[in-house]
């Protein structure tokens, strides 16, 4: 019974570190999604008032 009992505690403690890593990998990944969106927008017409156009 010992080692069953074992076994199941270790099953428990992998599925809340994969659960853990998931919710890691999907913080990371909207990070990523909003990076590779910001790149990708197109630049602001000059003269829109944006920190750039006034400090020029």
């Amino acid at each position: 019974m010992e080692i069953s009992g074992s076994s199941n505690v270790q099953m428990q403690i992998t599925g809340a570190l994969l659960g853990k890593m998931k919710d890691q990998m999907e913080l990371e990944g909207q990070q990523a999604i909003k990076l590779i969106e910001t790149a990708m927008s197109p630049l602001p017409p000059p003269g829109t008032g944006t920190l750039v156009d006034t400090q020029g």
